[in-house]
């Protein structure tokens, strides 16, 4: 009865008595069966979502026709073949994440604003604050607390704020600000962006930080 679903459907979900069973023409997906020409069919529709500027979560990863389960089954598959990758929970193609022309525009100012940044606070349009978010989980910017910052000079300000420190070293909010120069807000969310990459954690009076 399997056998004659998989093949009207293209996809089937067996119990775990009969996954050892041969079936010629389909492969096994965790519990799924599916036809390995239906497995292409579902493998360009999930390529063509997480192309989208932003990538895809898997609440955007739902496909008509298709039970959830078995695309992600198919998602988790391609990512361990290197067809898609993971960035927080959120899927993209390999390489660059796409990016819109509007979405490119957003990056350039914040490239152009140097290690100033730009304000959170001086966005107000939501597809403004949107397009940053894409920019953000695509990895193009850092931060968004109170600035966006480019990757360029997040690493100029990390390299310069690190520069001679060990691990274990403590690097006060005075300290930080009197390195980078600049503002109290920027400090902050530089501070911020290298705790949240395991560079530096806060020590226990919450005070400082210390080098990892």
């Amino acid at each position: 009865i399997y056998g004659r679903i998989l093949h009207v459907r293209g996809f089937v979900e067996i119990p775990q008595m009969f996954y050892k069973n041969s079936w010629e023409g389909a492969r096994m997906m965790d519990s799924w069966l599916i036809l390995q020409d239906r497995q292409k069919v579902l493998e360009r529709k999930i390529l063509k979502i997480v192309s989208r500027p932003g990538g895809a979560d898997k609440r955007l990863l739902r496909i008509p026709d298709y039970p959830e389960n078995l695309v992600l089954s198919l998602v988790g598959d391609m990512c361990g073949k290197g067809t898609l990758e993971v960035r927080n929970g959120w899927f993209f193609p390999v390489g660059d994440p796409p990016l819109s022309p509007y979405h490119r525009g957003w990056l350039k100012k914040i490239k152009d604003a140097g290690e100033e940044g730009v304000r959170v606070r001086s966005i107000n349009g939501e597809s403004d604050r949107a397009a940053l978010e894409v920019l953000l989980r695509s990895g193009y910017v850092s931060g968004g607390e109170s600035i966006w910052l480019s990757p360029e000079a997040l690493e100029l300000l990390g390299n310069r704020l690190m520069d001679g420190r060990k691990k274990g070293d403590e690097i006060t909010m005075a300290g930080a600000r009197e390195c980078l120069g600049g503002s109290r807000t920027r400090t902050l969310e530089v501070l911020s962006i290298l705790e949240s990459k395991g560079t530096l954690t806060r020590s226990a009076d919450g005070d400082s930080r210390i080098v990892m």
